[in-house]
């Protein structure tokens, strides 16, 4: 027996991610089903993409006439679209 067929017998070791304590794992991405919402959909502005990294959009909140943006928190699963309808994606939680 060669030295390969004996690593194989006795098993490898399971490859796992090593992470720091503050890292955070990959999110499950949900894709909608739908790329513009029609002209007949209610939007609310909810604030303003600041950055992109990798597939996080960060969202600086903008108050609404009756809500100020601290106090606005968007739930999970909530469609986010641009102005012209195109739709980014859903919120996540990280």
């Amino acid at each position: 027996m060669d030295d390969e067929d004996e690593d194989e017998e006795e098993g490898g070791a399971v490859a796992a991610t090593v992470r720091t304590k503050n890292e955070f794992s990959e999110p499950d991405i949900m894709i909608p089903p739908i790329l513009q919402v029609g002209p007949d959909e209610q939007l609310e502005r909810v604030g303003e993409i600041m950055n992109i990294v990798n597939n996080v959009v960060i969202v600086k909140g903008g108050g609404s006439g009756t809500h100020r943006a601290s106090e606005h928190a968007l739930d999970a699963e909530t469609l986010l679209v641009y102005d012209d309808r195109k739709v980014l994606g859903y919120v996540g939680t990280i």
